[in-house]
């Protein structure tokens, strides 16, 4: 078993550039380990991501999402969702 992981750090990532990572996660089934540290991501940006990865991608056990700008309310939306 090899971990399958992927790092996007410092990409200066837009909403649209994580709809498209979003779409083409919608069927990966390797993908364990998310790096997405040093990006512009935002709460919308993260809510995005996160119905994607909750609703399709069962495989992701690690996401880093660091010195991003996500506020307290886009962990909690993150945080509910993976509750769910």
């Amino acid at each position: 078993h090899v971990n399958c992981s992927l790092s996007l750090q410092g990409n200066n990532f837009t909403f649209i550039g994580i709809s498209i990572l979003a779409e083409a996660l919608i069927n990966d089934t390797m993908l364990e380990t998310l790096y997405l540290g040093n990006n512009h991501l935002t709460d919308e940006s993260i809510r995005c991501l996160a119905e994607v990865l909750v609703n399709r991608n069962r495989r992701l056990t690690t996401l880093v999402l660091q010195k991003n700008h996500i506020t307290d309310r886009g962990v909690q939306d993150l945080a509910q969702m993976l509750e769910e």
